[in-house]
This record gives C-alpha cells, structure tokens and sequence, in this order.
C-alpha cells in the first residue's frame, strides 16, 4: 500500500492498496470492501470492491491524489486500476482492513471475524497485527514479503518499505515459487508421478486432494482416475500456510486384453504315410467354424518361431509342433 500519490516528489499520482490471493481459488469480492483509518483515529472510510480476483493474481484499489506539484498531482497515472475510490492514506502511518462487509467499522481497533486481513503502519499507529508494519514515504510504499506470500500475521515482518509496485488483475501471477509437476502416465503403462518443490527454509510441503485438506507430507498416489491435487509451504513454527498452487491428472485409460473364455479349437492335421518308400499326403487345416471371439483373429506358431496369421503348410521332412492363439484386434 501507498499513501503518498501526488505529493511532492511522488512517483505516482494516487494512493493506492493492492490485495492478494494467495488461496487455490476466485474469490468473489462482492460485499467486500478496504477500510482506513488514521493512525490513532476511530473514523474509517471504505471503498467498496466489485468482481472477482483469481488464485496468484493482485487487485488494485485507488485511491486520492495530492496535488503538491502546482497545484496538480506529482507522479504519474497508475495502472488500471480495479476500482476506484477516495481514501485518501497517510504517507506516514495509518490503518488499513479488507472487510467481507461494506459496513463501516467502528472504534479504534476494531476486531472480529469480518476483518479478513488488518495492517497498522508506521510508528503511531495504534493496532496492527502483533507489531506495526514500517512507515512509507511519499517516494516508498510498504510491500508485503515474497510478492504477497508472507503472512505470519505480523505486520512488522511481513512488510518492509520499497519502491511502489501497483499491481492489477491483468498483471503477471504469482505462485510464490512453489511449483505443482504432474507427469501424467504414457500407454501400456497407468502409473505416473506427483511432485512439488519451492518450499523456503522453515517451511514443510503438504499435499491435499482437497482444498480445505486434510493435509499430508506424503504426496497422493498416481491413480486411473482423475485427482486434483493441492499443494501449500506451512510454516513450522506458527503454522501459517502460504498461497496453494493446484492441478489435476489426467491420466490415459490403456488398452487391456479380455478374458477368453476358452482356446481356440485346435488345428487339424493328416499326418504324411510312406509306402515303398514313397512319402506322402500330409495336411494341415484351419480349426472348424469360429474358433476365435468376434474382433480377434487366430494365429500360429512353428516351433517356438514368431506369431503370424498365416497356417502353416505341410512339411512332410520335419517334425513340427504348432501353437495357436487368438489375438484381440
């Protein structure tokens, strides 16, 4: 967030509030609003949110303009922004809430389960999350860590003062680093792979097969059937979990052979005879009818030899032994 748009020496002409979705799925911000009051103050102003923001992607809220440079704002225009509003942030401290309400709060540390996200700045402030976030300028803005994946719900280290940096819904998303790979299964083979990677120190990588969990150290087994799979870092000391980063197999369903429910009938074969030392006849024929299920053709073997579906003819100098199968086509 910023709140030195327009003044002197200011980069950009609005003040402004990003929010964050770290979560698997589109959040739909209608009924939310951002909410600010000054450092010690109990009066809150609110813009009011509209649309929706997808998983890894930011949202920008302007807000007022100074006009420290004759008369007109310093700086330039901001990105597009999502919506438009007139809270007019201090650049010095203040306090800042994203509510699922448009009801302004009251008092001048408000609580409650309707405050989605609370960030006191600068050293006046007068609530925050455990400790004040640093105090901005006109020139700097407070960022929140890993391009909004840190919260350990301590404004004092999950925020730092940087170069401003407004993102909108249409800038590039961000996964925190943390990378879901799917290497789906290739045919005669049904099983693939499930694995991730991107966790920082201190972290621990879970897997879910649902988004809400449960959540496990072990990634899920490669099965014939589609899964989405969740993946999230959680912090081993306070237990918060950054941004989730999903996908779904899609796995091949492979060709199987069917049960037969016999062999084929056997082949026939008329044995040569030798008369006055004359050799002769010898035959063999296809086995009688169908001897192979409907979609399946028969083959034969000579003597441990390859497979083919031509019969083999009579050789009445060898002794041969055939072998036959049927085949699914």
């Amino acid at each position: 967030m910023y709140g030195g748009g327009g003044n002197a020496s200011a980069p950009y002409t609005n003040d402004f509030i990003e929010i964050y979705n770290g979560g698997p799925t589109t959040i739909n911000l209608s009924g939310y609003s951002v909410q600010y009051a000054g450092a010690t103050g109990s009066s809150w102003s609110a813009t009011n949110l509209t649309g929706t923001i997808a998983p890894g992607k930011y949202y920008l809220v302007q807000g007022a303009a100074g006009n420290s440079c004759s008369g007109l704002p310093c700086g330039i225009a901001l990105p597009t922004p999502d919506v438009s509003g007139s809270i007019n942030l201090s650049g010095t401290a203040g306090k800042v809430a994203l509510v699922n309400s448009t009801t302004l709060l009251t008092g001048t540390c408000p609580t409650g389960s309707q405050i989605i996200d609370f960030v006191g700045y600068g050293t006046t402030a007068n609530c925050s999350e455990m400790a004040n976030a640093p105090a901005p300028s006109n020139t700097t803005a407070i960022l929140r860590a890993n391009n909004g994946c840190t919260d350990d719900n301590n404004n004092s280290t999950d925020f730092a003062t940087g170069a401003p940096n407004p993102r909108n819904s249409v800038s590039p998303a961000n996964n925190c680093g943390l990378v879901l790979t799917i290497t789906d299964n290739s045919c005669p083979s049904t099983t693939g792979t499930i694995s991730a990677n991107g966790c920082g120190a201190g972290t621990v990588l879970e897997y879910a097969t649902n988004s809400g969990g449960p959540w496990s150290t072990t990634a899920p087994t490669y099965t014939t059937s589609a899964i989405t799979v969740y993946v999230r870092c959680r912090n081993t000391t306070t237990s918060c979990s950054g941004p989730v980063v999903s996908g779904t197999t899609v796995p091949t369903a492979c060709s199987t052979c069917p049960t037969f429910s016999g062999a084929p009938a056997n082949v026939n074969i008329t044995n040569s005879t030798c008369s006055s030392n004359v050799v002769s006849g010898g035959s063999i024929t296809a086995p009688k009818g169908q001897p192979c299920p409907a979609g399946s053709v028969i083959q034969y073997q000579v003597d441990g030899g390859g497979w083919g579906t031509i019969l083999p003819t009579y050789n009445p100098d060898r002794t041969s032994t055939i072998h036959q199968n049927a085949l699914l086509m």
